[in-house]
């Protein structure tokens, strides 16, 4: 209920939980005699599985990135001990250049550099901070997702319900833990009533109804008690379930970091500027051969001059159209005193 608490009141229902997730093909898996990727794997198997899957460096990457954003990155640099964005606290610490987030982030990048994590460019190119690379369906043997009420691919066994390995090319499983921190990212489906509704009490039961069916979503059903309800089960198959055992459980988990969605992180300029600046060092170092530490101090000279700034900006005031324009105005101002780069995309939310 916090994701749509806001003021001491509750704004919405949540219906679904969306975790990132990945997907393993069992096929490749089997071929290298690699242990299958179950629900709450190490990191260290990780790593295992894709230098088994890659034995020649001409094949291609076993493990295939989001298509949008970076939070792929930042769960593995979050397993591997490293964290640049701490999003526990208020304000967020951003620490790029700790050497404990340096030497994690340096070991995830370096898997793509050998290889064995396909890497695209993310957001280091500002111009095109919107365009996030590829969406196909990918054919390697991991790819990261997400279980979303629009996603499919979230349902791919047979009809009738038959969940088998032979049936399932990919079947889904958690992003690896480490010895330190687990990471995980989610959103929330939600339902909301019109504060015009003229009966909003028949609107509530009647959101009650279909929240309380779980057989008509493909996601995760937001209340624990239909996790495990026979609907589910019937609807979602076995493998989707214990993935959601899992997920639960790590949400539970006291060392679990839950990191912002990439739609919580847009919705919120400093959580998009911030990682902007991060994945542009990243971009740097993985495609462009440069300094990490140097792209690092950089990335993080940005995000702290900003924060500073923004510190300075009224806090939003929904009353009116010219009220919120104001609040919207104050943060591209900052941005554009930080980093004029920046100014193209600016000019275009802020006029």
């Amino acid at each position: 209920l916090t994701q749509v608490q806001r003021d001491g009141r509750i704004y919405a229902m949540p219906i679904t939980v969306e975790p990132d997730i990945m997907r393993y093909d069992v096929a490749q898996f089997n071929q290298v005699a690699a242990p299958l990727p179950f629900a709450g794997w190490t990191v260290d198997e990780f790593i295992n599985a894709v230098q088994l899957i890659k034995l020649d460096p001409e094949d291609p990457a076993p493990f295939v990135g989001s298509s949008t954003g970076g939070n792929d990155l930042l769960i593995l640099i979050a397993a591997f001990g490293g964290l640049p964005i701490d999003s526990r606290t208020d304000p967020v610490i951003y620490d790029f250049t700790n050497p404990a987030n340096v030497d994690a982030i340096r070991q995830v990048l370096d898997l793509a550099k050998d290889g064995y994590l396909r890497y695209d460019r993310r957001l280091g190119d500002i111009l095109n901070a919107f365009n996030f690379g590829n969406v196909e369906q990918p054919t390697s043997a991991l790819y990261a997702d997400t279980l979303s009420v629009l996603n499919f691919a979230a349902l791919s066994g047979s009809d009738d319900g038959d969940d088998s390995e032979e049936t399932n090319a990919y079947l889904p499983t958690t992003y690896p833990r480490g010895a330190q921190y687990s990471a995980g990212s989610y959103t929330i489906g939600t339902a909301y009533i019109s504060a015009n509704a003229q009966n909003p009490e028949a609107c509530y039961q009647w959101i009650s109804t279909f929240a309380n069916a779980p057989d008509l979503f493909t996601a995760m059903p937001a209340r624990r008690a239909l996790i495990n309800d026979p609907a589910t089960i019937a609807a979602q198959g076995e493998d989707l379930i214990a993935l959601y055992n899992e997920v639960d459980r790590i949400l539970q988990d006291p060392n679990t970091i839950i990191l912002p969605s990439l739609f919580d992180a847009a919705s919120a300029p400093q959580g998009f500027l911030a990682q902007l600046w991060l994945f542009q060092a990243f971009d740097t170092y993985v495609l462009d051969d440069g300094d990490l530490e140097a792209g690092l101090r950089d990335a993080q000279n940005y995000a702290i001059t900003f924060q500073d700034c923004i510190v300075t900006v009224p806090p939003l005031d929904n009353s009116s159209e010219e009220a919120q324009q104001a609040f919207i105005t104050g943060f591209a101002d900052c941005a554009r005193q930080v980093d004029p780069r920046l100014a193209p995309i600016l000019d275009l939310i802020s006029g």
